[in-house]
């Protein structure tokens, strides 16, 4: 039981810390895809 509540906070947290790269990291492409383009 412990354990499971273990991993199951793990993942709770997790996307909360790495929500913040990706929506950078898309940011990012966006503005280098159009830069590429124009």
């Amino acid at each position: 039981m412990y354990k499971m509540d273990f991993i199951s906070k793990k993942q709770g947290y997790v996307p909360l810390k790495v929500v913040p790269y990706i929506f950078f990291v898309a940011v990012v492409l966006s503005i280098t895809t159009t830069n590429t383009f124009v």
